[in-house]
């Protein structure tokens, strides 16, 4: 592969458009705020999540762990999960 070729990245697009919002917001924004996460499909919340993590993209791991503090009750085997994996025992621990 060469500098010039794209990348391909294993997450899904929808994702990667919430992901890369917190990044750098769109374009046409005149008055830009963080993606709203609250009403995320399941999947792309976690999916969210998870490459946010992945990416070290820090502005967006805090509001999907300060979401997951909320999910606690909906979700606490996912929440748990995540938390593991990444290093949240507090949160851990609650959904535990």
């Amino acid at each position: 592969s060469t500098e010039s070729e794209p990348i391909r990245l294993p997450e899904h697009s929808d994702i990667l458009e919430i992901l890369f919002q917190f990044i750098e917001p769109p374009s046409e924004s005149r008055n830009f705020r963080q993606p709203n996460i609250v009403q995320l499909k399941f999947t792309v919340f976690f999916g969210g999540a998870g490459a946010a993590e992945k990416y070290v993209v820090y502005g967006a791991m805090n509001v999907y762990i300060t979401r997951m503090w909320q999910m606690i009750d909906e979700y606490p085997i996912e929440v748990l999960n995540h938390s593991t994996k990444h290093g949240y025992p507090d949160l851990g621990n609650l959904a535990a």
